[in-house]
């Protein structure tokens, strides 16, 4: 996953999503399946650095923000089945919680 982030690579991470994926965008909404990869277009043109860690043992991708940020402005959590992500859970729209997180890249 690291190397589809940093090269921009957003064809590479989306077809890492299991056909069924979820996605609980916290406090703003929920998708599956096709509607996984269509938000992750969004990212595409953004100005945002993903690295891959972990959060309170957790593996998850801390989106900085801008990219040169010493921390994560939030990150997502991800939930791996046969090779294929099956669930996300990102916190894009709940920062605060990033700031309480410790973040340790991988």
């Amino acid at each position: 996953m690291r190397a589809c982030s940093t090269r921009r690579d957003w064809d590479g991470v989306r077809a890492l999503l299991a056909e069924e994926c979820r996605l609980d965008l916290v406090s703003r909404a929920t998708r599956r399946g096709k509607e996984v990869g269509e938000y992750y277009d969004r990212y595409a043109g953004e100005q945002v650095r993903l690295v891959v860690g972990r959060v309170e043992g957790r593996l998850a991708l801390g989106a900085f923000t801008p990219q040169a940020a010493a921390r994560p402005a939030y990150f997502m959590f991800l939930e791996w089945r046969d090779g294929r992500v099956q669930a996300i859970r990102d916190y894009r729209y709940v920062p605060y919680i990033a700031d309480e997180a410790e973040f340790e890249a991988a």
